[in-house]
């Protein structure tokens, strides 16, 4: 009691990642915002610091948080295996995230990666394999649904009882597009960690258009580099990496699409992670929820036609021009690394489409 009667006296204090925009027009009134950038946080950052804002990029361990009074953890992303949840469960700290955030943004990038790859005669002969039916992988479904292009999704912690389903991961693998939409696990029966390894990468068909817009641990990085290197035919579209930003650079430069970790960097959609952990906070801390309204945005719906869909998408986002901007930056960047960060950071604002209804 004693805690809350000093909070409404006086303004909390944020520490967040410079990359959460929105902070202030929802913030300012009841705390303080101090900014860092999100791979430079560290534990001395912490000192009076009441709720900590992070992204995908900060690890929240008891190696930052020990010694703290973080009270309240927030992550504006939909994953959480940056955050140790047993420490914090165990320490009695509050946290949140903001699951399904970005995922329009993400099925905008999927969407366009398939463009960029196949006009749209050659797309009614494909079949996109789907792994994963959390938030992005229902909206890609029904967006394909929607066009009356063929899909297979695989999920076995969903049941979804459409003829699309399958029941094996196996039966997934022959499809001409895969788009790969879970988290990162390491435990339980369906670890995702590694789960192309080197072995499934070979079974995949000849040419396939391979997506990966989660987590860059759920492919083998080196192995696909090593398959690809002794002549297997694959077409790359890559977002997510191991061990960013120092990736490995020779499977970014094989891609055909590489883009650093920017698939859900929609506007909207970092608007959304913003609102959910404050309003978080905000609860936690008894404060007024504040309330943002965001823009009016279109809707898969609105069109009637795969090619009106392909010209909106096309003026909202091309994923070619992000390939080639990033693939320009890292070829004239003495730091790979840091280019990938930066390219983060700077990244203009972008729309999206609403695939939810």
């Amino acid at each position: 009691v004693s805690y809350l009667m000093v909070t409404f006296m006086n303004k909390l204090h944020i520490l967040a990642d410079e990359n959460i925009p929105g902070l202030d027009q929802l913030c300012t009134d009841w705390a303080t915002i101090t900014r860092r950038p999100g791979r430079e946080i560290c534990s001395a950052d912490l000192a009076g610091i009441d709720i900590l804002f992070v992204r995908s990029v900060t690890s929240v361990s008891s190696e930052l948080l020990g010694g703290s009074n973080v009270r309240f953890v927030g992550s504006a992303t939909i994953g959480v295996d940056h955050l140790d949840i047993d420490y914090l469960l165990k320490k009695g700290i509050a946290y949140a995230h903001a699951p399904g955030c970005n995922a329009n943004s993400v099925v905008d990038y999927v969407m366009s990666c398939i463009f960029n790859t196949f006009n749209l005669t050659d797309l009614s002969k494909q079949t996109v394999g789907i792994v994963g039916a959390g938030n992005v992988g229902s909206r890609l479904a029904k967006c394909l649904n929607y066009f009356g292009i063929n899909f297979l999704i695989y999920d076995p912690f969903v049941q979804l009882n459409i003829p699309q389903e399958v029941a094996h991961f196996e039966d997934i693998l022959q499809a001409t597009i895969i788009s790969l939409h879970v988290p990162l696990t390491v435990n339980g029966d369906h670890p995702t960690w590694h789960l192309l390894d080197g072995r499934v990468q070979q079974k995949l068909t000849d040419n396939c258009l391979l997506i990966n817009t989660s987590r860059g641990a759920v492919i083998d990085n080196e192995a696909l580099l090593s398959n690809i290197n002794k002549g297997q035919s694959l077409t790359l579209a890559i977002d997510v990496w191991e061990s960013e930003p120092n990736i490995l650079w020779d499977l970014c430069r094989l891609a055909a699409i590489s883009t650093p970790h920017i698939a859900g960097y929609s506007y909207p959609g970092k608007m959304r992670g913003t609102q959910k952990v404050v309003l978080a906070a905000q609860r936690f801390f008894q404060q007024e929820e504040s309330v943002f309204d965001g823009p009016c945005l279109p809707q898969v719906t609105d069109f009637n036609s795969l090619q009106n869909y392909h010209l909106a998408l096309h003026s909202i986002y091309d994923v070619s021009k992000d390939h080639r901007s990033f693939k320009h930056h890292v070829d004239s960047s003495i730091s790979p690394a840091e280019c990938f960060d930066q390219f983060r950071k700077n990244y203009p604002r972008r729309d999206e489409i609403i695939y939810d209804n």
